[in-house]
């Protein structure tokens, strides 16, 4: 794991992101030293159901879908997170996720994840919160509002 330089920019929506909002601005700024702003195109595959997880993303800007067996199971917008099971789980992707819009996205490594800088008590507490919301909504068939009124749609192919 390398050092980055701190972009206060970026620090300053790191701390407006829930994820976040309990760490104190020193653990803001060793977390932001080991992501990697990203960008990508409408349409490209982010995560594929069976793969070694090897990243962890956080949404900065656009949408996404999850996808599982053919069925959307969310929409994600800027500020939610994906690919933390197979990361905490030491196991493959549990999902599909396909960028609907050009994204800017956060990203780090399985080893920038797992370590003293990033899995803080705050973020581990905020990431289960996330993770126990979206297990309660399995039990209502994951569908937001936004999908209910489109209808379940197809995986993209």
């Amino acid at each position: 794991m390398f050092r980055r330089q701190t972009n206060e920019g970026r620090i300053q929506t790191l701390k407006g992101l829930p994820l976040f909002q309990r760490c104190s601005p020193k653990e803001l700024e060793r977390i932001d030293r080991i992501m990697t702003e990203i960008h990508v195109p409408a349409g490209q595959m982010l995560t594929y159901i069976g793969e070694p997880g090897d990243e962890f993303f956080i949404i900065l800007a656009g949408k996404a879908s999850v996808w599982c067996d053919g069925v959307q199971l969310d929409v994600l917008g800027a500020g939610s997170f994906f690919g933390e099971i197979a990361l905490l789980g030491r196991s493959v992707r549990t999902a599909n996720v396909v960028a609907d819009t050009e994204m800017r996205l956060l990203v780090m490594s399985r080893r920038e994840f797992r370590s003293t800088h990033f899995l803080l008590a705050n973020v581990a507490e905020a990431m289960l919160n996330e993770i126990s919301r979206r297990l309660s909504r399995a039990d209502e068939g994951w569908a937001t509002s936004e999908t209910r009124r489109e209808g379940v749609r197809s995986l993209p192919r």
